[in-house]
This record gives C-alpha cells, structure tokens and sequence, in this order.
C-alpha cells in the first residue's frame, strides 16, 4: 500500500496564535511522524510563505480572495486537495467549507471532519452564523466518512446535537493533546519571578488567549471585573494575560478604569520556548470563557502538564477537562462573583491548588499526551482508509 496522502485543512495556523491553528500543527505532525504524507493547506496571511515545510508537514498558503477576521473566502481550496487520499477538514472554516459542503470530495478521496465549535458571536454576526450553520453544517457531515469531536460532551450541546441519529455510526471522540516533555512541572523560574517584580510566595493567576474579536468569549473583561473583587481580599495578587489582538488596548483602559492596572500585566504574545515557563511562574491558570465558542481549553491541558491549578468556566467540553475538585474548579459562565471568589479559594490555599496541579499532572499522562491521542488519531484514520 502506498503512503497515504492527508491534507489538512484549516482557517488558521501559525504564526497566527489561535487553538485551532496549533491542534492542526500537532495532528499533522502527529501524523507525519507516523508515516502519513501531510500537507497543511490554509488561506494566504499576512505572514509565512505561500509554500512552506515545518516539522515534517509541507505548509500550502492558498489564495484567500476576502478575509474577515478567522474567516477567508478560499476559492482554490478543493482544487488544491485533489491529489489527497484523505481530506481532514477542520470546522469551522467560514470560506473554506462551503466547496466540501456542495460537492463532497472526489471518487477517490474520504472526507473527515474534525468539529471544533460552534461559531456563536453578537448582533449581526450571531444572526450570519446561524444561517451559515443552518446552510453548510448539514450537508457537509452527509458527505463525511468520519466526524470528530474533542468531547461526546460537547457534541450533545452543540450544534450537532440535531444531527447525532443520522452521524452516530460515523461520530469518534478525539480529544486534544498536550506535550508533556515540553509543558512540565517545575519551580517559579527565577529569571521571570525578577522580571516582574515579584516575590517567590507573590499569588499569580495567568490567563492565556487571544485578545482579538475573534476571541470575544475569552471572558477577559468578566476576569478584569473578578480580579478587581480578589485584590480587595489579596492586594498582593498578581494576574498576568498572555495574548495579542485588537482588543488588548480596550482590556488595558478597563483594567485602568476598574483601578486594578498596577495588579495587571498585559504580557503579549510569547514563544514556544517562553510559555511554558509562565505556566510555572503562575499558582492558577483561568479560563473564564463565557459561551459555547469554547469548547475544550487547550491552555487548561498545558496547565495541568505543568501541574497547575485551574479555575475554568462550567460549560459543555470544559467540564471534561477540568475533574471540578480533582484537578480545579468549574465555575458558571458569566459570572463574576463566583470567578473572583474561586480564584482567591486557591489563591489563599496554595496547598489545595498544588493537589490539584499534581493530579492534572497524572491525568495528562495518562489521557491526554502526544503519544497517546497520537496513537488514537492515526487508529480512527484506518476506519476511512
């Protein structure tokens, strides 16, 4: 048998910072390390070349006629994928679906297709996903061989929920992984600990997202609003956001208006290589996502295979992640009393947020490693080939 040939395909990827750009990284190296022939194909940017190579993976950035926001109206996209035995469609992909939607994929090729979230938004935007939804969702599982999710949970709420009868025999939970060699345990980093002016026993929270439009349910002015009630308790507290976007500079104005700017500290974007030791130099990491756009937290992952504390929001897919009492705690969506009051439980108690850290650790091992979703991912592949 010939090496089979994957293209995945996706709205974003890096260098843009977003979750469903980097679990299209892991699978395809995942993947590729297998013995898979992967190519990654996703709408032209503003960065990264038109044909790239990383990690094994050949990188195809195809012409993107519109882009707004994670959306990208790519009109080359079936064509480019001809050659491929598999078509791994990440969605949702507003601009880059709706051909797989009308016309499946070709004789020879089988269609997977990875369901990340539902698309939610405001206004106007709520009203235009919905009809995208109600247009393209339906038809494209018809034509999928195989339809994948990172929680049943998830799955049940969401906007397949109508359509599980006629896709259960086709439906397989895949969650997302986590590298634990490169995300593990270890002391406060000194270096970092200096930087920011903090003492070795300084109570840290750390939120990790993108502070775009596109990531409006991050939840990060209900956090802003629910640091502000720690500090009243904890004046010492100190919450560190790591992300970029064009919504960074409204946060910051919020945070001065709320007089907390001096507890806060807008980090940015940071590399690969710096990450992992912001996990370490934080007690808690939070994830106070507000609605079903969100549905997993890689951040709660890299989290626990550091062994931190977390602290995220009780909605469909999160609640698999975070074992509420085991590894963190689940608070409800939206609400900002209860998010300050859990953050400062564990904030006051580092002894309870160091249990939770040290069972993330165990779970992570056990359920969510490279290895293992790896091993997972190319087993479902062989249901399609």
């Amino acid at each position: 048998m010939s090496t089979p040939k994957v293209a995945i395909v996706v709205s974003t990827y890096p260098p843009y910072a977003g979750g469903m750009g980097n679990v299209a990284v892991e699978q395809a190296q995942s993947l590729a390390a297998r013995g898979y022939d992967v190519t990654v194909y996703t709408p032209a940017g503003g960065a990264g070349k038109a044909v790239e190579s990383a990690g094994g993976v050949k990188v195809v950035r195809c012409l993107s006629v519109l882009r707004y926001g994670n959306a990208a109206f790519a009109p080359t996209l079936r064509q480019q994928t001809k050659d491929s035995d598999i078509v791994f469609l990440h969605y949702p992909f507003i601009g880059g679906a709706e051909g797989y939607a009308k016309n499946g994929v070709l004789p020879h090729q089988q269609l997977v297709v990875y369901y990340h979230m539902d698309t939610v938004g405001h206004g106007w935007k709520k009203f235009l996903f919905a009809r995208y939804h109600r247009r393209y969702l339906a038809p494209l599982l018809a034509h999928a061989k195989l339809i994948l999710v990172s929680t049943r949970d998830y799955a049940e709420q969401s906007l397949l929920a109508p359509h599980l009868k006629t896709i259960d025999k086709r439906l397989r939970e895949l969650p997302l992984a986590v590298d634990t060699e490169r995300f593990f345990p270890a002391e406060r980093p000194k270096l970092l600990t200096k930087e920011y002016g903090f003492e070795s026993d300084t109570p840290v929270a750390l939120f990790v997202g993108g502070l775009d439009s596109a990531h409006y349910f991050k939840g990060v002015p209900m956090l802003l609003t629910a640091w502000r009630s720690v500090l009243c308790a904890l004046p010492n507290a100190k919450l560190l956001l790591i992300g970029e976007g064009d919504k960074r500079k409204s946060f910051e104005r919020l945070a001065k208006k709320l007089g907390i700017e001096d507890a806060v500290g807008f980090v940015g974007g940071v590399s690969n290589d710096e990450l992992p030791n912001y996990y370490r130099l934080a007690n808690v990491v939070v994830l106070p996502s507000i609605d079903a756009s969100e549905a997993f937290g890689l951040v709660l992952l890299e989290a626990m295979a550091s062994g931190r504390a977390t602290v995220a929001s009780d909605l469909a897919g999160v609640r698999r992640v975070v074992r509420d009492g085991e590894t963190g705690q689940l608070v409800e969506a939206e609400d900002s009393k209860a998010l300050g009051e859990t953050l400062l439980h564990l904030l006051t108690r580092p002894a309870v947020a160091e249990r939770y850290g040290e069972r993330g650790r165990v779970v992570v091992e056990s359920e969510y490693s490279k290895k293992v979703i790896g091993d997972k991912l190319a087993e479902l592949l062989t249901l399609v080939l």
